[in-house]
């Protein structure tokens, strides 16, 4: 099935499962994680599997913790795996008690739909006994079944691929990456499945923060006005609701805990305001977005997740602004290195696009720019500029 295929996640998994007696598994609703742990990894170790779903199970784990994670382990279970831990808040108290007496590597893997510290004190009860890992939508390289890459910790190695197709990434830039919706080829019918996942997140996972006032159909507005804005910041988002940023704050703060939406700074060299993108294409064009910003979305799930699966720090991600309104796109800094990137839907870019690299480039004569546009080939240009295919990311 398509939502089973492999995970480059997988692979570091297991090798946080042998150092840490607890890995944590993040991300957002429906991006995987049910399937890594239940189908996926019981394929590299014994596991036993439980999730707080159902009423029943989460209410014997909040009520007897201790004999709930008794009655997981055997002596055959190398590690047991709790999806949506965060909906019984006492365990992560009671695997702490645990793995204080047996720090045995690999004893938990936990997973959760929301940031733990933001809802549960992760850091202050698991502190140092657990390696986090965030999952992401599915990337290019898991959609196409290929062996990851990941071209974008190192400009070097970003370049072309020819066994990639530039209509695998359009198709991806349309579709995006939740795995249940991506290989549905009816648009209309992926278009529900969307719309569904837009919907549970506005109605049910958003009312579990405290949210003044709570209003579910404006948590909806502010997500299409995300995915819609020119410039989305909190000013703008605010008044194209009619509202005031201080109204919508919780509202974003809640959807960034649930990674949703991602905040992106402008760069130190620029001005400008924070700025706010969705984390998946397919969800972002399902608001409205236009194809700019869902390649936009699409090269920050492919920047995030390569870092993230290859065990890599994650880098900062800006975007950058001139005095005179050109703009970048995005600015990758890691530790080792730091790259511009200017997204073009368009195979020849025009000269007035190629001003946001040029400005940028006059600005930070250090930093090389990467364009990726829907092209063939690369084509270095002066001033340390380079056009590169789509393809080359992935």
């Amino acid at each position: 099935m398509p939502h089973q295929r492999k995970r480059a996640l997988l692979s570091l998994l297991e090798k946080r499962l042998k150092l840490f007696p607890v890995v944590g598994i993040l991300g957002a609703r429906q991006t995987g994680k049910s399937v890594l742990l239940r189908e996926l990894l019981p394929e590299l170790r014994k596991t036993s599997y439980v999730t707080l779903d159902r009423e029943e199970v989460r209410r014997q784990a909040s009520q007897k913790p201790s004999l709930f994670l008794q009655g997981l382990e055997s002596e055959s279970t190398q590690t047991v795996c709790i999806d949506e831990v965060q909906k019984a808040p006492v365990l992560f108290d009671t695997i702490k008690a645990e793995v204080d007496e047996d720090r045995r590597p690999g004893r938990f893997a936990i997973s959760g739909s929301t940031e733990f510290s933001k809802r549960t004190g992760i850091r202050e009860s698991l502190t140092g006994r657990i390696a986090p890992l965030r999952l992401f939508p599915l990337n290019l390289a898991e959609v196409l079944d290929f062996k990851p890459a990941y071209p974008l910790l190192d400009p070097a190695r970003i370049r072309s691929v020819p066994s990639r197709k530039l209509s695998d990434v359009q198709r991806w830039v349309e579709r995006g990456g939740m795995p249940k919706a991506f290989a549905v080829r009816d648009e209309a019918a992926r278009e529900v499945l969307l719309d569904a996942w837009i919907e549970t997140t506005c109605m049910r996972d958003l009312a579990g923060f405290a949210i003044p006032r709570f209003n579910p159909e404006l948590a909806r507005r502010i997500l299409s006005a995300v995915a819609r804005a020119e410039t989305p910041s909190r000013l703008e988002v605010a008044r194209s609701l009619g509202k005031t940023p201080r109204q919508i704050e919780p509202y974003l703060e809640a959807l960034q805990a649930l990674f949703v939406l991602y905040e992106i700074e402008p760069y130190k060299t620029s001005v400008g305001k924070p700025l706010f993108y969705l984390f998946d294409s397919g969800i972002a064009r399902a608001l409205g977005a236009s194809p700019e910003r869902c390649l936009q979305v699409w090269f920050l799930n492919e920047c995030l997740s390569q870092f993230s699966y290859s065990g890599s720090v994650r880098p900062d991600i800006f975007y950058a602004v001139s005095s005179k309104g050109s703009r970048l796109d995005f600015v990758v800094e890691s530790k080792a290195h730091a790259y511009g990137i200017l997204l073009c839907d368009e195979e020849v870019p025009s000269t007035y696009r190629l001003r946001a690299a040029e400005a940028f480039r006059r600005r930070n004569p250090s930093i090389p720019v990467f364009v990726l546009a829907p092209c063939l080939h690369v084509h270095r240009l002066e001033n340390k500029i380079t056009i590169l295919p789509w393809t080359a990311v992935g």
